[in-house]
């Protein structure tokens, strides 16, 4: 919410933010949504965000970007969207939105960009930058030179604070909303388990281990390793997936995590 025109979220792995700028994209599409449901002309002024992940972004850029480049790509992002959208209007969109200004950019894991193809990212976002109302980027410590390229007026540096352990007894408290026995397990079982309750400080970590003790009656693993390992098994097996997604038997998978090895 805040009115600096350019942000840059830099923090660890799991620490929430991917979550944080789809959030930010989908409460921006909400408000602009309702916007011009109650205003018969707002789509004129209203804000249109886009959420891309930077990789994908430098992927489809040539080696020296131009604006009719980008363009295109933000154009094809849109149709990504909302698949309804013809060429001709996603490219109008894509031009109006950037020449009044309107576009509110979320750019997820510049750390994630392969280095070869750094150069042209950074350029894209330079003109990016200037051409949006607002941009946000998240990624690692390792881009804070990167983002200097491309934030050349400036930006504002913000990190995502690890959970509190009152954070993480709410977080599952929430998790296990109607299943408190659950949710006084794991407790319990964290406050037995100082590298595992310090392993749960991580966002993404603590809900796998809620995960975990959703999918599984059995006790959860008792070590930082252990639980890991038991997170990855889960990963590779496809389980976590989503409802009638494929999967694969846990032995296969600790195949795979050993192939990996």
């Amino acid at each position: 919410q805040t009115a600096v025109g350019s942000v840059a979220f830099v923090s660890g792995p799991g620490t929430g933010k991917s979550w944080l700028v789809s959030h930010h994209a989908a409460s921006v599409a909400r408000r602009s949504f309702d916007q011009v449901q109650s205003q018969p002309f707002a789509w004129r002024t209203a804000e249109v965000p886009l959420l891309l992940e930077a990789a994908y972004l430098a992927r489809r850029l040539p080696d020296d970007p131009q604006q009719e480049d980008i363009e295109k790509i933000i154009a094809e992002a849109m149709r990504g969207i909302d698949p309804h959208l013809s060429s001709a209007n996603s490219t109008a969109l894509a031009q109006e939105g950037l020449r009044r200004r309107g576009l509110i950019l979320c750019v997820d894991g510049l750390d994630e960009v392969p280095a070869p193809l750094r150069l042209r990212l950074q350029k894209a976002l330079r003109f990016l930058h200037t051409a949006s109302k607002q941009m946000l980027c998240t990624g690692r410590p390792s881009i804070s030179r990167m983002l200097g390229e491309i934030f050349v007026a400036g930006y504002q540096q913000l990190a995502l604070a690890p959970f509190t352990r009152g954070d993480v007894t709410r977080f599952t408290r929430s998790w296990f909303q109607g299943r408190d026995q659950d949710s006084q397990r794991v407790l319990a079982h964290l406050q037995q388990n100082p590298a595992v309750a310090d392993l749960a400080r991580t966002p993404l970590i603590a809900a796998c281990i809620c995960r975990l003790r959703f999918d599984s009656q059995h006790d959860l693993p008792r070590t930082r390793v252990r639980i890991l390992y038991a997170v990855l098994v889960h990963l590779l097996s496809g389980q976590w997936r989503g409802a009638g997604a494929a999967s694969t038997p846990p032995a296969d998978a600790q195949g795979r995590l050993t192939a990996l090895g």
